[in-house]
């Protein structure tokens, strides 16, 4: 295990809960799978390599190479699945809800119910997916848009995607998603093609349960 360590500077906001009960202080994430190449970045930028097991601090950046996938468990059970090339960012928590936001890249969200008043949120520099209790996918494409869809939920709707720049969002159900791109927020339907390539991108990864 490491010890604490600090942020690098970087343009997204993204957050993670408090640990709970009886967790050290200032951890915000175990590395439970990691395959292939993965590195966790110090606040100082300085990268080591993330093996199974690994204790992340808030403030660190997970960044997966083109063949690197991991399977991050946060402190409030919740669980991350990153794909390759991405990048992900660990902030402080606020209280005992959840900020993440994703640089770059994809990655696939399994959510527990939300308490009262706990916010669990996905960001990316131009959108935020507001997560009621799901099992999601969020993107950040190429193009600049920002997607994000929706397998499982019992809630409707189960994330709100919304663009605080240009004061837009919509809600998106189970097999349903939205894109945002250039402020403006589309929706669609899930199709088997979608689910393929998301199981492409998590390849080699265990099927999370909370």
């Amino acid at each position: 295990m490491r010890q604490a360590r600090l942020l690098l500077a970087l343009p997204l906001c993204l957050a993670a809960t408090a640990w709970a009960d009886g967790v050290p202080q200032g951890q915000s994430a175990v590395a439970e799978k990691v395959v292939g190449h993965v590195q966790y970045v110090s606040r100082h930028g300085i990268g080591h390599p993330l093996k199974d097991g690994d204790v992340l601090y808030y403030r660190d950046r997970v960044v997966s190479a083109e063949d690197g996938r991991a399977l991050l468990r946060l402190p409030n059970h919740a669980v991350v699945r990153l794909a390759p090339n991405t990048d992900l960012l660990l902030r402080d928590p606020v209280k005992r809800s959840t900020y993440l936001g994703l640089l770059k890249g994809w990655a696939r969200f399994l959510v527990g119910p939300r308490a009262g008043g706990d916010e669990f949120e996905v960001q990316t520099d131009n959108a935020v997916a507001a997560v009621k209790g799901t099992d999601m996918e969020v993107g950040k494409r190429p193009d600049g848009s920002t997607y994000a869809c929706v397998y499982a939920s019992d809630h409707k709707p189960a994330l709100e995607l919304r663009d605080p720049a240009k004061h837009a969002k919509v809600g998106v159900g189970a097999g349903e998603g939205a894109t945002d791109k250039d402020g403006v927020i589309s929706t669609f339907l899930l199709t088997d093609a979608d689910r393929k390539k998301d199981a492409a991108r998590f390849q080699g990864l265990p099927e999370p349960a909370l």
